[in-house]
């Protein structure tokens, strides 16, 4: 019919696709076609934004993608060169004063990952630790196998969390384009309070005459003494 279009698809990509365009045999009659080609994009996650972070929980991993993600508002990167690539969100609260580490240091993790950590409303993100590589001391990301097109590095961060307070976790490509599949681990190891503990301090006279003598006691058992000669000053 004159004027029509007719949708076909989607296709996946790198499908090679045959269109042909016919009409009837007739001098006066002729056929003209054009195709104009959309691409589908993937549903944006659920936690796309702040205000739909995801909860983690200590000693439990998450699977996901940030695939078909917002941009990122360029994270805690503080390179004036890079513009950080999409984006995830979750957040993280703890009872007690604790050690978090999240790592996207596994086999699981395809794409070159950084994690941006901050404090305050979604309305109001203080940035407060970042990583483009990994920064908990004495660990390393393997590399990938085969290797990343353009890095290897995930990512992993250490930082100390205080009891009650919200942390909110955008995990994100390095740079725009990256993205990809990924796990992330979540560890948790509470900081213990200092225990306060009462020693006794026994002083008495040593030897004749100048001297005295100190015992220092832990339930009744001497853990340390001494003594010092007695001056004029």
């Amino acid at each position: 019919a004159e004027g029509s279009s007719e949708p076909i698809g989607p296709f996946p990509t790198g499908t090679s696709v045959d269109v042909v365009v016919s009409g009837n045999d007739d001098a006066e009659c002729g056929a003209e076609g054009s195709i104009a080609v959309e691409e589908c994009l993937p549903p944006a996650p659920e936690n796309d934004d702040c205000e739909n972070a995801q909860a983690l929980v200590c000693g439990e991993s998450v699977f996901g993608s940030n695939v078909g993600a917002s941009a990122s508002e360029d994270g805690c990167n503080p390179s004036p060169f890079v513009t950080s690539g999409e984006g995830v969100w979750y957040s993280i609260q703890v009872e007690q004063n604790s050690i978090i580490r999240l790592k996207t240091c596994n086999p699981d993790t395809d794409f070159d990952s950084d994690l941006s950590i901050y404090t305050g409303s979604c309305d109001e993100l203080s940035c407060f630790a970042y990583t483009d590589g990994t920064s908990i001391p004495g660990e390393s990301c393997p590399e990938a196998d085969p290797p990343f097109t353009f890095s290897t590095f995930r990512a992993g961060i250490e930082f100390e969390a205080e009891a009650d307070v919200l942390y909110t976790v955008q995990l994100h490509g390095y740079g725009s384009g990256d993205a990809g599949n990924f796990r992330l681990d979540v560890e948790c190891e509470e900081i213990l309070p200092c225990e306060n503990t009462e020693y006794d301090l026994v002083v008495d006279g040593g030897g004749f005459p100048s001297e005295v003598d100190w015992n220092l006691l832990l339930d009744g058992e001497i853990v340390a003494e001494g003594g010092a000669p007695i001056t004029d000053e």
